[in-house]
């Protein structure tokens, strides 16, 4: 649950960036803003391809890594 949080914190920030950077119109404002969405875009992608794998107990992944 608290990685779903940072990670929707992670796209209110970037919004909030590029809101103040456009308004502003202060670029590094926008350059933060697009820093801070590409890392919600990576911890977005990463969540949910770790929920297409099967849950693996820890025995069946240690027998499947010996093959």
């Amino acid at each position: 649950m608290n990685h779903h949080v940072v990670t929707a914190l992670l796209l209110v920030a970037a919004l909030v960036a590029y809101g103040i950077g456009f308004h502003k119109g202060g670029t590094a404002i926008i350059i933060l803003g697009l820093g801070l969405e590409c890392w919600f875009w990576v911890r977005l992608s990463r969540s949910v391809r770790g929920k297409d794998k099967p849950h693996q107990s820890p025995a069946q992944s240690s027998v499947t890594g010996a093959q």
